[in-house]
């Protein structure tokens, strides 16, 4: 994934994307903070996913997450950046706001551990590892601590991992393609209860055979205006000549 700098020749998110649904209402964004510290680390973003982080971050005239509990769903293809985009978004936020939690869940355990190896390769650049207190690699107990008492804990969703969590402020299903309602039940109640909780689904896109139960409520529910708040992105694979997301955010 680039680091250089965003230039106006590059494609926009609404120029590349498939499916782009977002919630009315967005008045500010907290991703121009989060933009601004990532620079000051030396990570920077393709144009597309500044676009795609100020809709994930945006807020309404109440402070409120305009995705919020609803949630931002964002299915792209592998290797297409969402975990770079996240992960140091993610980075940034507990940096930014002391005492967030922070849950990131995958379906599988082998998912759920390369997603931690990477958020540990991210979390060694100098800028930002002065913000870390501690990383725990201890098998089931994955986590990055920072200073300011905000933490990233890491699990798997066969495993259990993302039950019994009080006031999550973030929750990110990886691999929701493959998400049901009956594990999404056990796991949305600790965000609401978040003063202002986000939750962000992201995966690839469907096979005929997976259980994609949210995947089709939340796209079912973007188009039809059903829940406004919902933010839904499709990217699709790469082709030849300029990058082509499919945006469901």
């Amino acid at each position: 994934m680039t680091q250089s700098s965003p230039t106006s020749s590059e494609p926009r998110l609404s120029e590349l994307a498939k499916h782009l649904k977002y919630p009315d209402g967005i008045v500010r964004s907290d991703w121009n903070a989060i933009s601004r510290l990532a620079a000051k680390c030396g990570i920077t973003f393709d144009r597309w996913q500044a676009g795609l982080g100020t809709l994930l971050f945006g807020k309404t005239r109440d402070g409120q997450y305009a995705a919020g509990t609803g949630g931002a769903a964002i299915s792209l293809c592998r290797q297409a950046g969402k975990t770079f985009l996240i992960g140091n978004s993610v980075n940034m936020m507990c940096i930014l706001k002391p005492n967030t939690t922070v849950l990131w869940t995958a379906h599988r355990t082998r998912t759920a551990g390369e997603t931690f190896r990477h958020m540990q390769a991210l979390a060694q650049n100098k800028a930002v590892a002065r913000h870390i207190r501690t990383v725990s690699r201890g098998a089931g107990k994955e986590a990055i601590e920072f200073t300011n008492g905000s933490r990233i804990l890491f699990g798997a969703r066969e495993q259990g991992f993302g039950r019994g969590f009080d006031a999550i402020d973030v929750e990110i299903f990886d691999e929701a393609q493959i998400l049901t309602e009956k594990a999404l039940e056990d796991m949305v109640p600790a965000v609401n209860a978040a003063p202002n909780g986000l939750i962000v689904y992201m995966g690839t896109p469907p096979r005929p055979n997976d259980p994609s139960e949210v995947f089709a409520r939340l796209r079912h529910e973007a188009f039809r205006r059903a829940r406004p708040h919902v933010v839904r992105v499709r990217r699709g694979r790469r082709r030849q000549g300029p990058r082509r997301p499919r945006a469901m955010a």
